[in-house]
């Protein structure tokens, strides 16, 4: 699908998001709120065997601990097979390594994050077919320089492809490139919501141009990661549906990459980040993302993310997306 001029002509850069986001203050909000907090997960027995330690599924963890009480080949094989970010090569930029990759090498690599990630066939499918055109590695690399690149939120004319696959093969082949997915933005956009209601009426349109950039992943899963309808609302947040809306999908990819990469900065008091940096707090939005109501308050989730039924006035219904979003 093509994108509005309204969802890619403000916030035009890192730059701009970051100048937000310090205009607002969310620095503060962030080391107040956020990474001193200590969150309480249950990640169920099943899940708990390849996630901790000890194998239980109940786990106290404070922000930044979360990725660091994981050990790193349990955390990097959570499928059938180990994947770390030496994949492509280790930590290199783009043209260092995929580049410098055959085509073949470049599917197996390919193959080897989508085993690891249990994602649907249908994206090998697709890394064989460009493999067999010869184009995996041009596509790869228009793909993530456009990514890469800080001052550039207009979407490139080439073959565009998203999905819950291919955003890790982007974060595994980028520096500071999220694994944008359900637990990711689960946990990004609790976030959001929540300095959102920390903002005077007059800032929080500004930023919520930033809010409606991102997506929110609807499913099967029965764990809460999904705002209300009326915050979705408020806030502008996009369904994201599987092969329908892969242009807005690798712009909120990109918005949400920059929104992590400045809680690092803020995190580790300093611009110039690693990687290393970068994955740490990337792992830890993909743990507390597991269930928003292990980390919400009860007040939280019942503003945000309970469905509210609709109230009736002389028969007719309101507007339950118009109910106001207030701070829990």
């Amino acid at each position: 699908m093509s994108l509005k001029k309204s969802d890619t002509s403000s916030l035009p850069s890192y730059s701009a998001v970051k100048k937000l986001l310090n205009t607002l203050e969310f620095y503060k909000f962030y080391q107040t709120q956020i990474s001193k907090t200590l969150y309480t997960v249950n990640y169920g027995s099943k899940a708990a065997k390849n996630l901790e330690t000890d194998a239980h599924p109940v786990k106290e963890i404070d922000f930044i601990s979360t990725a660091n009480s994981i050990p790193k080949g349990k955390y990097h094989s959570a499928g059938k097979r180990i994947v770390d970010d030496t994949v492509f090569g280790g930590n290199q930029s783009l043209g260092n390594s995929i580049s410098g990759m055959s085509e073949t090498d470049l599917l197996l690599s390919c193959i080897k994050i989508f085993d690891w990630g249990n994602v649907q066939d249908s994206n090998i499918e697709k890394a064989f077919s460009m493999h067999d055109e010869n184009m995996l590695t041009s596509h790869l690399q228009n793909s993530i320089a456009w990514l890469n690149n800080d001052n550039e939120i207009t979407l490139p004319g080439t073959q565009l492809i998203w999905s819950a696959g291919w955003t890790k093969v982007y974060s595994f082949a980028s520096n500071f490139v999220t694994i944008y997915d359900s637990r990711c933005a689960a946990f990004l956009n609790y976030i959001l919501i929540k300095f959102y209601c920390t903002l005077p009426e007059k800032n929080q349109p500004s930023f919520k141009e930033l809010t409606s950039k991102m997506l929110f992943f609807a499913g099967k899963n029965t764990n809460i990661r999904v705002p209300n309808k009326a915050t979705k609302k408020i806030l502008g947040l996009k369904t994201y549906s599987a092969g329908k809306n892969d242009a807005r999908a690798m712009v909120a990819n990109k918005y949400a990459s920059w929104v992590i990469r400045y809680i690092t900065e803020v995190h580790f008091k300093n611009e110039i980040i690693t990687q290393e940096q970068f994955r740490t707090v990337d792992k830890a939005f993909f743990m507390l993302g597991f269930n928003i109501d292990d980390i919400a308050t009860d007040s939280e989730l019942e503003k945000w993310y309970k469905e509210v039924k609709p109230a009736t006035d002389s028969g007719k219904t309101k507007n339950s997306a118009s109910l106001p979003l207030k701070a829990a």
